[in-house]
């Protein structure tokens, strides 16, 4: 799984360094908007700190731009506006200080998206015939 993560302050940075030194991800880090744009498509997740000025309009223009799990994170989540919490193109929001949490939330991601990649290369081996009475049929190409 390909990671972005847009954060600009660097301790918190080195902290999701020593955090993804375990896992057999691939964890790039942006300290600016401007950086990221040229490389969209190539991610899975775009993490981005909610602080970023406009930044539910930058995750609507990712959102058309990629297929990536797009989440915000900040400090305090609770505080900010209903804009920010149901935002259609954000899948989830991470609190900075509950790190300990982060791995296994980025886990669970990770799965999902084995799943869905792995249901669709197997669309593309099967023709659809139709369906009848919640049953679907499939014919093996």
């Amino acid at each position: 799984m390909k990671i972005a993560i847009i954060e600009y302050n660097l301790k918190l940075k080195e902290k999701f360094q020593k955090l993804f030194n375990d896992t057999d991800w691939d964890v790039d880090f942006y300290s600016n908007m401007n950086e990221i744009f040229t490389f969209l498509k190539r991610y899975d997740v775009i993490i981005a700190d909610i602080e970023i000025h406009g930044i539910i309009k930058i995750m609507k223009f990712f959102a058309d731009k990629t297929s990536a799990q797009l989440f915000l994170m900040g400090e305090y989540l609770n505080g900010y506006s209903e804009e920010f919490m149901n935002s259609k193109h954000i899948v989830g929001f991470i609190e900075k200080d509950k790190f300990e949490n982060f791995v296994s939330e980025m886990k669970f991601v990770d799965s999902k998206l084995k799943i869905k990649k792995a249901v669709y290369k197997e669309e593309r081996n099967c023709e659809f015939l139709g369906s009848y009475a919640n049953e679907i049929r499939l014919k093996t190409i």
